[in-house]
């Protein structure tokens, strides 16, 4: 990704813009903003601001020269964006900051990511950094260019999805449901990620997904759905991989992943998904394409080790195109793999130092 400042100002047309505070818009007008809106207190730019109540219904958003299509910040709650077509953005089509009981439906979010910050970790066509109990569903993600489909992670003195954090805040009780998301480039298709130590992602549930990569093309599509623990010290628990679609990822179908000393990974489910032609990228453990990898980093004595526990794998269907279908780590513990009559790779299950990720320091 490219450096470049924060743009303050800019030009950004909006169709059909349906909103006003405290409720549905109802059908028909355009708006267009002349200038790019302050995003909170995140350094970035948004076409849109939406607080709490309002529903944007419908119509287009033009973000060029914004960092941001949509931006939903600290402390709103029931707020609605549903049938919106949002491209043109430098950063994410949609960004969500320590909200709660937001649902972000049947919209479309592409052509975003065109002039990226290099700071942002997580910078997805919809992003949820430090938001509860909401709901990212329908969604068709594609053709976004900075880092991939959709994310979901916690807030803190690290936002991942935004040069300057907010205050300490979990990702708990999110659904990402029944969306489509391929031709993103250069990131995972769906990420639940940890990035602040006393914060966390819990209990979020990403079901009925379908996620695409491009294989053997560059720049990548990488595909893949991923829950993780990243810096050190951070924490993911209770989280859901189930129903979903995962074909032709750079990475394995799915990745469970304990990233740095001190991390905790815990009671993760993976089930009734359908997994082919992934890990082409060979880029995760064993040099085979993988379905699903359990996956702990492994450090020298003396480091806090990386934890992942009580992860359950069952009644997944994968391919044969799929070397390895289940590798499971050496350093994971509690593991419990069921299902197999489903699961057609040449290895079925693997436990195996190969599986061991490199870690991270």
């Amino acid at each position: 990704m490219r450096t470049r400042p924060a743009r303050i100002m800019g030009t950004a047309a909006i169709l059909g813009l349906l909103a006003v505070a405290g409720g549905p818009a109802g059908a028909g007008g355009t708006v267009a903003a002349v200038s790019c809106l302050p995003a909170g207190t995140t350094g970035l730019t948004a076409a849109r601001v939406l607080t709490s109540g309002q529903q944007l219904q419908g119509g287009s958003i033009d973000a060029t020269g914004c960092d941001l299509g949509i931006f939903i910040g600290p402390g709103a709650t029931g707020v609605s964006v549903t049938g919106v077509t949002v491209t043109g953005a430098n950063d994410h089509g949609i960004f969500v900051q320590n909200a709660s009981h937001v649902v972000i439906a049947d919209n479309t979010v592409t052509a975003n990511g065109v002039s990226p910050h290099s700071t942002i970790a997580e910078n997805k066509g919809i992003e949820l950094a430090g938001t509860s109990y909401s709901i990212v569903r329908g969604n068709v993600v594609t053709g976004n260019r900075a880092d991939g489909g959709i994310g979901v992670a916690d807030d803190g003195p690290r936002d991942p999805g935004a040069p300057a954090g907010g205050p300490l805040s979990p990702a708990i009780g999110n659904t990402v449901v029944g969306n489509e998301i391929q031709g993103n480039l250069f990131g995972c298709g769906i990420v639940v990620a940890a990035y602040n130590p006393g914060a966390g992602v819990w209990d979020n549930t990403v079901v009925g997904n379908v996620v695409g990569g491009n294989p053997g093309v560059f720049p990548p599509v990488v595909g893949g759905i991923v829950v993780a623990a990243d810096p050190p010290f951070t924490s993911a628990g209770g989280n859901s991989v189930v129903h979903n679609t995962i074909t032709n990822s750079l990475i394995p179908g799915i990745v469970v992943h304990s990233n740095a000393p001190g991390d905790v990974v815990t009671g993760t489910t993976i089930s009734a998904n359908t997994l082919s032609e992934d890990g082409w990228g060979r880029t995760d453990g064993p040099a085979a394409m993988v379905g699903v990898i359990i996956a702990t980093g492994v450090f020298p004595a003396g480091v806090p080790a990386a934890t992942l526990s009580g992860t359950t794998v069952s009644g997944n269907k994968i391919a044969a195109s799929e070397g390895i279908g289940v590798c499971n780590s050496t350093t994971a513990t509690g593991t419990v793999v069921g299902g197999l009559p489903l699961d057609h790779a040449t290895t079925p299950v693997m436990h195996s130092p190969d599986c061991n990720p490199p870690a991270v320091p």
